[in-house]
């Protein structure tokens, strides 16, 4: 059939559950740069987005009829040239808010302790006053943006 090219790293049982929907087709997985630009050429269908990606889409000519972008933004990817080439994007919006909203707690608490700074002192064997612990108790977050990592975010807090 067609090559799909990831050029991030990919656990290996996500490029199982790739091969398993798509038989037929060849799953090339690009974790080194020069492998990916061998392959990126001919690739249907490219998971991740990065430089030689780009390059490909702006310069082509190319295969390519889908990326699928690792992340929710795509506002900075050259959309017109997807419109233009009739390549299709999709994201991965709406499906990181726990590992995200769980980040943000972890370094609101973190900053609020002062645990960065303690981690620094304690590496450098200095046992420095971080200066005055602070709570998250009591406290009223603003959050932008209310998509599904603010709402989860919102909800946790």
């Amino acid at each position: 059939m067609g090559k799909i090219v990831v050029v991030h790293p990919l656990e290996p049982r996500f490029a199982d559950q790739i091969r398993e929907a798509a038989p037929g087709w060849e799953l090339i997985e690009g974790h080194d740069r020069a492998f990916a630009a061998q392959h990126l050429p001919d690739a249907e269908i490219v998971l991740g987005w990065n430089s030689l990606v780009e390059k490909l889409v702006v310069t082509g000519p190319s295969h390519l009829k889908w990326v699928q972008n690792w992340g929710a933004g795509v506002e900075l990817l050259p959309l017109g040239k997807f419109r233009e080439l009739g390549i299709a994007l999709t994201n991965a919006s709406g499906v990181h808010p726990n590992p995200i909203s769980e980040t943000i707690f972890a370094m609101l608490l973190s900053f609020t302790r002062h645990l960065h700074t303690a981690i620094r002192n304690q590496t450098r064997s200095s046992w420095m006053n971080t200066g005055e612990m602070g709570e998250a108790h009591g406290r009223t977050m603003g959050i932008l943006g209310v998509g599904a990592i603010g709402l989860e975010t919102a909800r946790l807090a």
